[in-house]
C-alpha cells in the first residue's frame, strides 16, 4: 500500500493530472485561483444557498436570497 501524500506534495500536482478535467474546467478553475490538487481540495464555496427555502413570487422580500421556481 503506497504511502499518503503530503500537503506539499499535493501542491506539486497540476489539476491537468486528474482525470476529466479538461481545458475548459482547468480555465474555469484557474480563474477561481485553483492550480493544484492542493488548492482543490482546500476550495470552499464562499456561501451556501438553500435550495430547500422555496418562494413565491409573491412572497419575495427585498434583499432577502430565495429560490423561486
Amino acid at each position: 500500500m503506497a504511502e499518503p501524500l503530503t500537503l506539499p506534495e499535493l501542491a506539486q500536482i497540476p489539476l491537468d493530472r486528474i482525470k476529466g478535467i479538461g481545458d475548459k474546467r482547468l480555465a474555469a478553475l484557474n480563474e477561481l485561483g485553483v492550480a493544484t490538487v492542493l488548492d482543490l481540495v482546500s476550495f470552499y464555496p464562499r456561501r451556501w444557498v438553500d435550495r430547500s427555502n422555496e418562494a413565491r413570487i409573491a412572497d419575495l422580500v427585498e434583499g432577502r436570497e430565495a429560490l423561486v421556481l
